[in-house]
């Protein structure tokens, strides 16, 4: 057989193709062994390669891989599966030179996976789903359901992000494992200051002069709701120790899209100096929320609001 007779008429017959397939073969001219290539005239003789060995031994990746092919960056299967064993792995390596890998697997959002770790960190996001174990990130109703299971953080804090900023949770050294239930309702998770008992709803500020000034952090109203409210607001002027107290106490709706106070609040002096006495405070009603504004006069005054709820949502 002559290899260039054959290649020159396959030029004639313009038997030219422009995409490469894996099982293509290309034919080579080899040496028979690695003295004859020192000769002046060495022997050769001719043999094939096929597409896909060719393509890992351009791109690099080496060879003697139990995989039928190794692929490298821009490659594809051609349509065929990689099937991994219980003895093969797919390996993540997080190094001072490899930081940032990436795993897809699946081309469809129906079977999606997608992994990025940097560094200490890692991010599950689109569609997971680990047969046998009942582990499925990403479905209809939820990101990530872990059914049977258990979730171990070890060492670390379970995050929420959203766009550059995450909420994290925080635990002190535990003694012994601790089991933390959640009842079964929906609603809003409450801090100390939103507790209706004990501690109370807390507001504070700071005023130097006679203008209205809004205490910070609103108590938010439920759509649909009342709440019946004891409030205390407390002042002190640093300078001369001059003190300010008194009780409100009323009632908040929220119905049919607004927010007003029910008839009228009550305001009852608990103590007061004689220098405090054009000082104020008053409850209201803004959209969504029950405000207490304070007034106080040309000094460094501090406040504070202590309000007990009781509330009931139709």
């Amino acid at each position: 057989m002559n290899i260039l007779q054959d290649i020159l008429g396959l030029f004639k017959r313009k038997k030219i193709v422009k995409t490469l397939q894996s099982n293509d073969y290309i034919p080579l001219g080899t040496f028979k062994s690695k003295k004859e290539a020192l000769k002046p005239n060495p022997k050769m003789e001719s043999v094939i390669i096929s597409a896909a060995n060719l393509k890992n031994y351009v791109g690099g990746g080496g060879g003697g891989e139990d995989l039928a092919a190794t692929l490298v960056a821009g490659n594809t299967t051609g349509g065929t599966n990689l099937e991994i064993t219980a003895a093969d792995k797919i390996v993540a390596i997080n190094t001072d030179t490899a930081k940032n890998v990436t795993v897809d697997f699946g081309l469809t959002a129906a079977n999606r996976f997608f992994a990025v770790t940097t560094d200490n960190e890692a991010y599950l996001t689109s569609y997971l789903t680990l047969t046998n174990t009942a582990a499925y990130l990403g479905d209809d109703n939820a990101l990530l359901s872990i059914l049977g299971g258990n979730v171990n953080i070890d060492k670390g804090t379970f995050r929420i992000k959203d766009g550059t900023f995450f909420a994290s949770t925080a635990l002190t050294t535990l003694t012994a494992n601790r089991t933390y239930t959640f009842q079964d309702a929906s609603g809003t998770v409450a801090f100390l200051s939103d507790v209706t008992g004990g501690g109370g709803y807390i507001q504070t500020a700071t005023t130097v002069n006679a203008t209205p000034f809004l205490l910070t952090s609103s108590k938010a109203i439920d759509t649909n709701s009342v709440q019946s409210f004891v409030t205390r607001v407390t002042a002190i002027a640093t300078a001369t120790g001059d003190v300010w107290c008194h009780e409100f106490r009323g009632a908040i709706k929220q119905f049919g899209g607004v927010t007003s106070i029910v008839d009228t609040v009550t305001d009852e002096m608990i103590a007061e100096d004689v220098a405090t006495a054009a000082w104020g405070a008053a409850v209201t009603a803004v959209p969504g929320s029950m405000s207490i504004t304070v007034t106080g006069a040309a000094v460094n005054i501090k406040w504070k609001s202590k309000t007990i709820f009781s509330e009931i949502v139709i």
